[in-house]
This record gives C-alpha cells, structure tokens and sequence, in this order.
C-alpha cells in the first residue's frame, strides 16, 4: 500500500473506511514509521480539539439571514427591460436557427413518423417562409440565398444579444456597487 493521505487518515479516525480498506491500512500503519507518526500527530489533534470547551456565540447571525432570505431582490427596471430583450433575442435566435440547424443535423434513430412528419412540415413551411419574405433582391448585388440570409440575422442578433448581455451585466455590477458604497 502507499501512503495514505491525510482524509485517508482522517477516515480511518472515523471509521469510515470500508473494512477492507481499514484492515490494509491498519496494517500499513504497523510497517510504516512516518504514517503512523501522522496518523498519531492527527489523533492528538482531535483530542484537543474536543477538549476545548464550546463557546457561546456573542452575536446571534439567524434573525439577520432569515430577514435577507425573506426579503425580495428586485432588479433596476432598466436592467429588467435589457434582460427581457436578450430573452426575447435569444427565442428569436433559436426561432430562426432552427432550419438551418435542423438541416445539419444527423437523422435520429427513433423515428415517431406523426411528429416526424408534423416536424418536417413545419419546417419546409418555415423555409418556405424565409425564401418568400427574406430573399434579399439589390439591383447591383445578386439575390441573397436563405442559407446567407439566416447567416447574416444569426450574427446580427447574437452580436445584438452580446451587446445587450455587457449592457445588462455592466448596470447589474453599478446597482451592487454604487459611487457611494466603492472604497477609495
């Protein structure tokens, strides 16, 4: 056996070894100097820390932490309004990544055709949509495909969400530390 360390030993203390484990360290103790100098400087210890007698607390903590506990934590209506929009981004982003996600994912083993065939329509409707509402046409410039389109309002709102995510964060941390409370 190696050495133990020194939770082992802690545990051996406790009996909370499994027996096996108790016995093979129990006879490591015996061949070995330095282990058994530990575990005895470690007994030593919890004798004398037993021995100690308890001490009264000066101040009880409980009525404080019940009352911080009980007490409701509103935010800043700023900060609420920043972490409704980066929700509302968030289902947008998912909204609008779902078919070309949908598109790059392996076809799943488990096939229950009702939800299947309810999730392909539904996605070929959305695609469909996309094509028909947000195909880029400029004069000077080709059409956008769906793919870049998708692209392109993927980055813009998730750029969107960053932006509004540091926004939120950056008032959050000056509500928990105002001017006044900040140390010199």
């Amino acid at each position: 056996m190696k050495h133990p360390t020194e939770e082992t030993l802690n545990e051996y203390i406790d009996h909370a070894l499994p027996p096996a484990i108790q016995a093979e360290l129990q006879e490591h103790l015996t061949t070995c100097m330095e282990c058994a100098a530990h575990l005895s400087v470690l007994e030593n210890l919890f004798v004398n820390l037993t021995a100690l007698p308890e001490e009264p607390l000066r101040r009880d903590l409980a009525a404080p932490v019940i009352q911080a506990l009980s007490t409701p934590v509103s935010l800043p209506p700023l900060l609420q309004r920043a972490t409704l929009l980066q929700i509302i981004l968030v289902i947008t982003t998912i909204i609008a990544a779902s078919p070309t996600l949908m598109q790059d994912l392996p076809p799943f083993d488990i096939e229950i055709p009702a939800l299947s065939s309810q999730a392909d329509t539904l996605q070929a409707l959305w695609i469909e949509l996309l094509n028909t509402q947000f195909t880029l046409q400029v004069p000077e410039l080709p059409a956008f495909s769906i793919v870049e389109t998708t692209t392109l309002a993927l980055t813009l709102v998730l750029a969107s969400a960053l932006l509004l995510w540091l926004v939120g964060n950056g008032l959050l941390l000056k509500e928990q530390n105002p001017p006044s409370r900040r140390n010199p």
